[in-house]
C-alpha cells in the first residue's frame, strides 16, 4: 500500500523531467543565413546528419559541423552572429530559462568568428577552456588540444582549471589542458585581416511593426526591409527572405488569406509587408534571413483580447433574426 503511490510519483517525476528536457531542447537558438560547402546538422538526440540550408533553425542541442572548403553564418536570438571557418563542429548547450537560449556554445573543433552585442553574456566552450564575453567581436580557434583566442574588440576572458587569463582589444592568447592561459601579446596583421573578410558587412534585415501588442488571433502587420552595410534602406534590393517564428506559433501571410508557419517572400524596393497571427498569448521571436544579409529579429508579445463577440442567428415567428453577445474579460 505504500511502495504504490511511491512509484508512481517517481513515475511522473520522471515523466515531467523528460518533458522538461524536450521542451527545451525543441527552442529554437539561431537561424542559419549563410552556407558556402558542405554544411551540416545533427538535430538533437538524432543519429543522422542532414544538410544545413540557409534560413535553417538551429535548436537548442543541435550540432553543426562545416566540412573543407566550406563555410556558414547564423545569427543567435539574442543577436550574436558567428561565422564558421572549414572543419569547424559546434553545437548550443541546452538552458533552463528561456533568457539564456544561444548563450552558451560547444566548440568541438574549427575556428568561429564572434560579434556579440553590448551587454550580452556569451560563452564558447571547448574540452580545454572557457571563452566568456559581454559584447566584443573576436576569433576562436581549437584544435590539437589547444584554443587560441584573438581579440578585435572589447575584452574576452579565457580561463581553464589551472587559472584565467583577460584578453583586450587587438590582443590574443592561448591555452591548453594542462597549463592556465598564456599572457596576452599583440595581434598579427594576418589576424585583423582575416577578422575583417570574414566580419564584412554586406547588407541586413530589418523588421518593423506599429503594433505594439498584438492580440491573439487578430492579425497584424509588419515590414520587412533590407538595408546595405552603410545602415541605409537598399532601395534595388529585390532579395528572397525567409520569414518565420522562433518556436511555429505564429502565422503568416502576404495576402490575408492563406497562412503557414513559415513563407518565403521577395522584396520590392527593398521591403515587404507581411500579415501574421498568434495562436496563443505570449512572446515571441519574428526571424527573416536571407543569403549574404545579416538576420532580422522582431520581439513581439500578443496579448488575450479583452472582449469577444459572438454572432447567433436564431429563428423567431417573423423569420431569422441576428443577435449579437457581447463578452468582456473582467
Amino acid at each position: 500500500m505504500i511502495k504504490k503511490p511511491l512509484i508512481f510519483i517517481f513515475l511522473l517525476t520522471y515523466s515531467l523531467l523528460t518533458t522538461h528536457s524536450i521542451v527545451h531542447a525543441a527552442r529554437i537558438a539561431a537561424v542559419s543565413t549563410s552556407v558556402n560547402g558542405k554544411v551540416e546538422i545533427l538535430p538533437y538526440k538524432k543519429k543522422v546528419w542532414d544538410t544545413l540550408k540557409i534560413g535553417t533553425y538551429i535548436h537548442e542541442g543541435d550540432t553543426v559541423k562545416t566540412g573543407r572548403r566550406s563555410r556558414a553564418a547564423f545569427t543567435l536570438t539574442n543577436g550574436v552572429e558567428l561565422k564558421l571557418r572549414s572543419n569547424t563542429e559546434f553545437g548550443f548547450n541546452i538552458t533552463k530559462t528561456i533568457e539564456k537560449i544561444g548563450s552558451t556554445v560547444r566548440m568541438v573543433s574549427g575556428r568561429i568568428w564572434s560579434k556579440v552585442r553590448t551587454r550580452t553574456k556569451f560563452e564558447i566552450h571547448t574540452p580545454v577552456a572557457i571563452v566568456a564575453v559581454r559584447g566584443t567581436e573576436f576569433g576562436v580557434g581549437y584544435g590539437n588540444g589547444m584554443v587560441d583566442l584573438s581579440v578585435v574588440k572589447g575584452i574576452v576572458n579565457l580561463k581553464n582549471k589551472h587559472g584565467e587569463v583577460n584578453v583586450g582589444e587587438g590582443k590574443k592568447s592561448s591555452a591548453g589542458a594542462g597549463a592556465p592561459p598564456a599572457p596576452p601579446t599583440d595581434m598579427d596583421k594576418s589576424d585583423k585581416k582575416e577578422w575583417e573578410d570574414e566580419m564584412k558587412e554586406t547588407g541586413s534585415i530589418k523588421i518593423g511593426t506599429k503594433v505594439a501588442k498584438p492580440v491573439v488571433s487578430v492579425p497584424f502587420k509588419i515590414d520587412v526591409s533590407v538595408y546595405g552595410a552603410d545602415g541605409k534602406l537598399d532601395s534595388g534590393s529585390n532579395d528572397k527572405i525567409t520569414v518565420g517564428s522562433e518556436s511555429g506559433s505564429l502565422m503568416f501571410s502576404d495576402d490575408g488569406k492563406s497562412w503557414d508557419d513559415k513563407i518565403k517572400i521577395k522584396v520590392s524596393a527593398g521591403t515587404a509587408e507581411l500579415f501574421v497571427k498568434s495562436d496563443k498569448a505570449g512572446t515571441e521571436k519574428i526571424i527573416a534571413s536571407s543569403d549574404k544579409l545579416d538576420a532580422g529579429i522582431l520581439e513581439v508579445s500578443s496579448v488575450e483580447p479583452k472582449e469577444k463577440n459572438l454572432k447567433m442567428k436564431v429563428k423567431t415567428e417573423d423569420g431569422t433574426e441576428e443577435i449579437l453577445l457581447q463578452f468582456k474579460k473582467q
